[in-house]
């Protein structure tokens, strides 16, 4: 992950000047002349950025990824040297290396292992580049020669204790003995143990910002609850909520977690389900499918299900607009309307295209509209697919940012075409988590969690479900009608504009807003095209798209 997320990150051709020059900023006590001799006290060259930038790149890309290093070498070995590590794990050349230890406190000072910029030079000028010079590689090449010279180091180091420190600390291993004592159920030793009450964190009187020992996700007590990490959580830590008091700004301290979710966040990262490196959660929406059984999934479902689903392992989408001879779902679906083999066939087919194009894109580390399913390993209980709109924390592009009301539309469209494809459930939800227990409460083919009020159009008479019930009354299916105005809806949102002018997936909203109160919406949109387009009639896959909607409205 640390070598994924170095990759990633944007290189800083500054990096080295900034870093000394910093130091000297900070360091008032600095001998004089200490900047003046750096380069010869350390045996480095401070290169010109720009004339050099490719070296500088790498250079700060070394240094980032062992600042890493130095962290968790400090977490997992504490008793070690961590600069006389580094000194030996890289060979550094004995006159910079004297010099470096006879300024330790100058380097190491604030707990961050400065010294890492030099150490990260004599790595690109050493030997393991004897046969070219580092910056005649790709990025990807000489990052990973950096990886496995720190994995070779790193087997030598006894982490152990320092892992026992961390585990303690986190209280992980006590959490997981208390929660398999209640939650784990054995039909030849039927007994559980019940944890301490939380109602007294519950009843306690609210403060200002988030305390006690409720864990803000799901509410379980724990002796052991800690403010959230965003990073591991990929959401937002200071939120409102009913723990606290009302006031004009959220708390200033993050929600608490128990180590449970905690592990579990963790665990979700290692699987391939965060956000990838460059997006950031302030501008990223997320929206989970949970794909449940009837009752539970068997080794057959495993085997029947593994080719379905191949294309989400690998990260896909679900296009819903055509480029070209490309077609996206909305069109194949609009074509034949029927769950056949034909529907199948050209659905993989669009998955797996899609998942082609991401893989050329960053696959995992991919920044955009995407589709995922984390590795699966053993019999899952559910199967959950992750719905994301990804993107950067300085993106200026609207269009790349999801609405609320789009991302939901999408999210239901996804949920149609998965429950079609597997013929199972699917809970809809915003939650990093599910809040259903027993599959067999779930009546309905789809149930929405909270989904906005504008989809009230999409899903009927039904609010927040949508249900296979309606061939008995020689009507199509709630699964079928649902996705017969999903696709119609975001054809029309993608088809009806001028020439030459295109739509943003975000102006949903404005199509819904015409569905829902318009009982001939169909006639609306296809009058608007004729209107944009000096009253051209609308190209048959459009003109579809109307025909549809009027149908469901009639219904």
């Amino acid at each position: 992950m640390v070598r994924d997320e170095t990759i990633m990150a944007k290189p800083a051709p500054k990096a080295a000047l900034d870093e000394i020059d910093g130091l000297v900023a900070k360091r008032k006590d600095l001998p004089a002349g200490w900047r003046d001799t750096v380069e010869t006290r350390f045996g480095i060259t401070l290169l010109d950025p720009k004339e050099h930038k490719t070296f500088n790149e790498l250079w700060s890309q070394a240094r980032r990824y062992l600042l890493y290093v130095d962290t968790l070498l400090r977490d997992l070995n504490p008793g070690a040297n961590r600069l006389e590590w580094f000194l030996n794990a890289f060979g550094v050349p004995e006159g910079p290396a004297a010099n470096l230890r006879q300024e330790a406190d100058i380097w190491a000072r604030g707990g961050v292992g400065k010294y890492v910029l030099i150490v990260a030079y004599h790595f690109l000028r050493g030997p393991d580049f004897a046969d070219r010079p580092a910056e005649a590689l790709p990025p990807e090449q000489v990052l990973e020669r950096l990886h496995q010279r720190v994995l070779g180091a790193m087997s030598k180091v006894d982490t152990q204790v320092g892992r026992q420190i961390a585990v303690d600390r986190l209280g992980l291993r006590q959490e997981l003995e208390s929660y398999l004592a209640e939650h784990l159920y054995l039909s030849f030793a039927p007994a559980s143990h019940l944890e301490a009450d939380g109602l007294t964190g519950y009843i306690s009187a609210k403060g200002k910002g988030h305390t006690g020992k409720i864990c803000s996700l799901c509410n379980r007590r724990s002796e052991f609850t800690q403010e959230l990490r965003t990073g591991i959580l990929d959401d937002y830590g200071r939120v409102f909520s009913n723990r606290v008091l009302p006031a004009a700004e959220a708390p200033q301290g993050n929600r608490l977690w128990c180590p449970i979710c905690q592990l579990e966040f963790i665990l979700r990262k290692v699987a391939g389900m965060g956000l990838p490196a460059n997006a950031h959660y302030k501008n990223s929406r997320r929206i989970y499918l949970y794909v449940l059984p009837t009752y539970s999934f068997t080794p057959e479902h495993l085997r029947l299900f593994e080719p379905l689903l191949r294309p989400f392992s690998r990260v896909t989408g679900f296009p819903i607009r055509d480029y070209g001879s490309d077609w996206g779902l909305p069109h194949h679906w609009l074509e034949r309307r029927r769950f056949d083999p034909d529907w199948i066939e050209d659905l993989q087919s669009v998955l797996e295209r899609l998942a082609d194009k991401i893989a050329g894109w960053g696959g995992p580390n991919f920044v955009g509209e995407r589709a995922l399913l984390g590795r699966i390993s053993g019999q899952p209980h559910y199967y959950l697919i992750t719905w994301e709109k990804a993107a950067r924390d300085t993106e200026s592009d609207d269009a790349r940012v999801a609405t609320n009301t789009e991302a939901w539309a999408k999210a239901l469209f996804a949920a149609t075409v998965i429950s079609g494809l597997t013929s199972c459930k699917v809970y809809v939800t915003e939650r990093p988590y599910l809040p259903v227990a027993d599959p067999a409460e779930l009546k309905s083919t789809i149930t929405l969690d909270g989904p906005p009020p504008a989809l009230r159009g999409l899903l009927g008479d039904r609010t927040d479900t949508v249900s296979l019930y309606g061939r008995e009354r020689g009507r199509r299916s709630g699964l079928e009608r649902t996705l017969d105005l999903s696709a119609a809806l975001w054809t029309v949102t993608a088809d009806v504009h001028a020439a030459n002018r295109s739509t943003k997936d975000k102006h949903v909203s404005g199509r819904l807003a015409v569905l829902n109160t318009s009982p001939l919406a169909g006639a609306t949109f296809y009058k608007e095209y004729g209107r944009l387009n000096d009253g051209q009639s609308p190209y048959p896959t459009l003109a579809r798209a109307c025909e549809v909607l009027l149908e469901a409205q009639a219904e």
